[in-house]
């Protein structure tokens, strides 16, 4: 089942589209909470910023047993970031082209390490990941937040 196909009687109680990466903004992650799960779709990507697809999402509520938000980060993307950006700055005297370059790919870079994760433990005390970038991460409690009020209530 995708997020459009509900099952007779599911109703929907939060449904959201988060970026995934501040590079491939128009890219979305897809999730929505219904009375019996979370399901949703998120884009692959190959090294980051080709699409090559998407995988679904379904975690059925009665097998979940904590739902969270977390922050994540990528520190090999951060650092080369913060390198390729601080070379940038360095560079821009003798050569401004080149080094607004250096400086947008290396903010890019360093932006895409940070990231926020919804993390989904099953009963069996596996965790998975939805991530998005880190300017998201306000919507995504939220949308944990009401995911994890209506796991209570089973």
């Amino acid at each position: 089942m995708t997020i459009d196909n509900l099952a007779a009687g599911e109703t929907v109680i939060a449904r959201e589209s988060f970026s995934p990466s501040p590079v491939l903004f128009w890219l979305k992650t897809e999730m929505t909470v219904t009375e019996k799960r979370i399901s949703g779709r998120q884009p692959n990507t190959f090294a980051g910023i080709i699409p090559v697809g998407a995988s679904q999402i379904l975690y059925p509520l009665k097998q979940v047993s904590s739902i969270g938000v977390e922050t994540r980060v990528r520190p090999i993307r951060v650092a080369v970031g913060a390198i390729l950006a601080l070379a940038g700055l360095l560079t821009l005297g003798s050569s401004v082209g080149a080094a607004l370059m250096l400086i947008v790919i290396g903010a890019l870079l360093f932006l895409g390490g940070l990231r926020a994760a919804m993390a989904v433990t099953n009963n069996a005390g596996n965790t998975s990941y939805v991530t998005v970038t880190l300017f998201e991460k306000a919507r995504l409690e939220a949308f944990a937040s009401r995911a994890a009020g209506h796991l209570l209530d089973l």
